[in-house]
Parts: C-alpha cells; sequence; structure tokens
C-alpha cells in the first residue's frame, strides 16, 4: 500500500507541476482549447490521478474514518460540509439544467479527495508532516526566486515597474505573484544559522515581485506579512516606522519614474478611466469595478441571486451585459474577473458565496488564535507562517483569478496545513479550538 501511495504521490508531483508551469514549459494550455492535443494530456493526467485518489480512499477507508474522526472534531464537520456542496451541485444541475455544470463536479470532488486524504495521512505523523507542507512552502518561495533571478541575469534590461510585466510560471504576472506571496511567509519565518543569506533570499524576492511582478495585491501581502513578522518579533514601534519609511523611499527608488507609475497603474486616476472609454485597458482598480464587478453583481442580483448560474458560468453570462468602447462592442469576458469571490457568486449563488467566505474566517480565525500560544514558540511561528498565507491568498483572490487550477491547490495545500497545526496545537497545549 506504501507503493501505492508513492505512485500517487508523484502522478501528483506531476500534475501541480503542469499546473503550475504547464503554459511556460509543458506548453499546455488548460484554460482553452487553443491546443486542443495538449488539453488532452492533462485531462488524461487528471482522470488517472482522479481515479487513483478515489480507489485509495476506498481501500483505504477505515483508516481514513478514523482518522477523519478528528478531522471532524477540528474541522467542524468537514466532510458533511463538503457532502452538501456536492448536493448542492446536483441541485443546480436539475434546477438549471446546466449541463456544462456536470463537467465541474469532478474538479471540486477531486480537490476534495486532497484535502481528506493528505490531512487523512498527515495527521498519522502530525509535527513531521507539518514541517514536510513548511520545507515545501519554502522551497517553492526560494524556486521563484531562482527563475526569476535566471531571468535577470539573461535579461537584465529588458523590463521595468509594469511595463513588461514577467510571467515566468502561470503565464500571468497576477497569478506568479499571487501563487508565490502566499509562499512568501514561510521564506520569512524560516529560521536559518547564516541571517545573511535569508536575508539576500529575502531581498531577491521582494526586488523581483516589485520590479518584474508589479502585482498590487501581491505588494501589500508582503507588506502586511513583514509588519506581522515584526510583530512577531516583538520589534519597537519605532523600528516598525523605520522599517515602512524605508521600504517606501526604496519603493519609489525602484520605479524608473513616477511618469510611468501613472502611465501603467492609474489607479482611480482619470487617466484610466478614459483609457477603458477609449478601448484601452491598464490594469486599473476602478476600470475593475466600474465595469466587471459592478456589471455583473447587478446582472447575478436581477436573474439569478440564490442559486447563481451553474459552474463555469463567467463566459457565458458575461457575453449578456457588454459595454460599449471606441464605437466597438466590448464584452467584460475578455477581460479575466480579477475577483475569485465574484466568480463563486456568479457560479454558486449566494450559498456557494457564503461558503467559501467560511473557509477564509476559518483559515484566518484559526491561526490567529494560535498564535495566542506564547508559551510555545514554534507553535506561534506555524501560526504566523498559516494566518500571513491565509490573508496573502485572501488578497489574490480578492484581486486575481484564484479560482483556477492553481488557486484550489493553494486552497487544499492550506486546508492541509491548518488542519494538522490545529492538532499539534492540542497535543501540545492540551487546549482545543473551537470552531
Amino acid at each position: 500500500m506504501k507503493k501505492f501511495n508513492y505512485i500517487i504521490f508523484i502522478i501528483l508531483a506531476f500534475f501541480i507541476l503542469i499546473v503550475i508551469t504547464g503554459e511556460n514549459i509543458f506548453k499546455i494550455s488548460i484554460g482553452s482549447s487553443e491546443y486542443g492535443s495538449y488539453v488532452g494530456v492533462f485531462l488524461y493526467i487528471f482522470l488517472i490521478l482522479f481515479s487513483l485518489l478515489i480507489l485509495n480512499f476506498l481501500t483505504n477507508y477505515k483508516i481514513v474514518e478514523r482518522r477523519l474522526i478528528i478531522i471532524n472534531r477540528f474541522y467542524h464537520k468537514i466532510v458533511y460540509i463538503f457532502f452538501l456542496f456536492i448536493v448542492y451541485q446536483i441541485l443546480q444541475f436539475v434546477i438549471l439544467s446546466n449541463k456544462r455544470a456536470l463537467l465541474f463536479i469532478p474538479k471540486y470532488i477531486f480537490f476534495i479527495l486532497i484535502i481528506l486524504l493528505g490531512s487523512a495521512w498527515g495527521l498519522k505523523f502530525v509535527r513531521r508532516n507539518l514541517d514536510t507542507l513548511i520545507k515545501f512552502g519554502l522551497i517553492s518561495c526560494i524556486t521563484f526566486i531562482l527563475l526569476y533571478s535566471i531571468h535577470f541575469f539573461l535579461l537584465p534590461f529588458s523590463t521595468g515597474f509594469r511595463i513588461n510585466r514577467l510571467s515566468i510560471l502561470l503565464g500571468n504576472a497576477v497569478e506568479d505573484g499571487g501563487v508565490f506571496s502566499v509562499f512568501f511567509p514561510f521564506l520569512l519565518f524560516y529560521q536559518h544559522k547564516n541571517n545573511f543569506l535569508k536575508i539576500t533570499l529575502l531581498t531577491l524576492f521582494i526586488y523581483y515581485m516589485i520590479y518584474y511582478n508589479g502585482t498590487r495585491s501581491s505588494l501589500f501581502a508582503i507588506i502586511t506579512s513583514i509588519f506581522i513578522y515584526l510583530l512577531f518579533k516583538k520589534i519597537s514601534r519605532r523600528k516598525i516606522i523605520l522599517f515602512f519609511l524605508i521600504f517606501i523611499v526604496s519603493l519609489l527608488i525602484l520605479i524608473p519614474s513616477r511618469k510611468s507609475f501613472v502611465k501603467y497603474d492609474s489607479a482611480f486616476s482619470l487617466h484610466g478611466i478614459t483609457a477603458a472609454w477609449n478601448g484601452s485597458y491598464h490594469g486599473n482598480l476602478a476600470i475593475r469595478i466600474g465595469n466587471i464587478w459592478a456589471p455583473m453583481i447587478k446582472h447575478t442580483i436581477n436573474n439569478s441571486p440564490i442559486l447563481g448560474f451553474g459552474n463555469g458560468s463567467w463566459a457565458t453570462q458575461s457575453r449578456m451585459i457588454g459595454f460599449r468602447s471606441s464605437n466597438s462592442q466590448t464584452y467584460i469576458y475578455n477581460r479575466s474577473p480579477h475577483n475569485a469571490f465574484l466568480v463563486y457568486y456568479v457560479d454558486w449563488g449566494i450559498f456557494g458565496f457564503l461558503l467559501m467566505i467560511y473557509f477564509f474566517y476559518w483559515g484566518i480565525r484559526t491561526n490567529y488564535r494560535i498564535i495566542g500560544a506564547n508559551k510555545y514558540t514554534n507553535l506561534r511561528k506555524y501560526g504566523n507562517i498559516g494566518l500571513c498565507a491565509w490573508i496573502n491568498f485572501l488578497l489574490w483572490c480578492l484581486t486575481g483569478n484564484a479560482h483556477n487550477w492553481a488557486g484550489w491547490l493553494i486552497f487544499a495545500f492550506l486546508n492541509i496545513y491548518t488542519i494538522l497545526l490545529k492538532k499539534e496545537y492540542e497535543n501540545t497545549v492540551a487546549v482545543p479550538i473551537s470552531d
């Protein structure tokens, strides 16, 4: 049985590699039919892994069931929540007659199985497996640094702040920044004997995230993580303020010129709104709110506020509410939603939207409460890592496309991490954390 689990692990690792690097390295598109044969390769791997996970779950049901009792006690009846979610998906299909929605159900069952099986097997040796997850987060963060460093030495003057934004892994700078801002706390809180090496890696990460990636939510996530880290280290308020002053000055120096910053990241400026009206798009938050989020929210409230429209409905529904720009019909589906919660509301209605809110509330609240274990330094550190990772993931969901495959892998990873950490807390402190 151990060999069978190793086989699943290897295939899962390869699957994750394709999800993270597919479009840029393997040239495998998992979001469109442009590369039809390659889409087929991805689906074949997914179906094989999906079948193996189900087989693993069924053949080890008794073992998993005993562990799931622990998960239920720690995770507010997680099994029942997931079961009701799948039932809701089927009811959506029956009521809305959306056949396409059925195609997405295996995807969600797949990630549910990863969370359940990953947590069940992880609870066998909690501390060791918790450390393994921390090492995985650390390695992921260092991988980002190495790949961006290689690109820097190959083409050191090829880009500038938000002018030609670099995306090495996920095919989009926003998703690159979102994924690796989630892993940033694992490097930030990592204890290493060589402080110079750690500071160098952190400096490179922040530099590449600002200069090459330039994603606002990721930068805000990094600043938030650093602030929590300084509080964790009990740094004086004066030094914290001094640090942020240095950081802001350094940021202004790294940006080649404020003119290019305004041009390519116009925020709520009149320039950005005018650009949208003329048919161009500069990533302006006001444009997203006015031309993407608000129309879709209004459309959903007016037509199907409770049930939503079913899985995969974003593109279909957005075609119905296009706006005119430069004498041509432009649809909001031409721009990615840049808000995972909006996608969940459109697809799942108010029930699914509130369900995802609950998961984030549970993850942030649980890690925050574990930080209160002042006598146990390791638990506090692990709790701070989890808290920062969940907050950074939340920021990515609010401004990026974290509803994709990579986002769901992060979702599964953080759930397993928090479940194991909660168990480790009870083993150490002998005081349960209520859900």
